[in-house]
């Protein structure tokens, strides 16, 4: 999941064993107990009225959403980069030996 204050994802994946692990790193981190992932707006007529310094203006690539966009987010649509199928994924471990480790 990402949060609003996020600017940086990384992730990377490695074949263990007989599983597959994926990671990822995102900063600054979210998550955080009593703080909401993102904030909403003023109005319908000021939806990115809550945007950070950082991404100071609606996408006009993705509205609706805080952020800078560069040229190959300008020259193209979000259907052709494939917006509507990413999958974010966080954390998946498969460790089949763990059985073994907990006998």
């Amino acid at each position: 999941m990402m949060w609003a204050r996020t600017q940086f994802l990384g992730c990377a994946g490695a074949l263990m064993y007989d599983g597959f692990l994926v990671t990822c790193y995102y900063h600054p981190k979210g998550n955080v107990i009593g703080k909401p992932i993102f904030l909403r707006g003023d109005s319908n007529n000021d939806v990115c009225s809550k945007c950070s310094v950082l991404r100071p203006s609606c996408s006009r690539t993705l509205t609706g959403l805080c952020g800078l966009d560069d040229e190959y987010i300008l020259q193209s649509t979000a259907e052709s980069i494939g917006y509507d199928s990413i999958t974010f994924i966080i954390l998946t471990i498969y460790f089949p030996f763990l059985k073994y480790l907990l006998m």
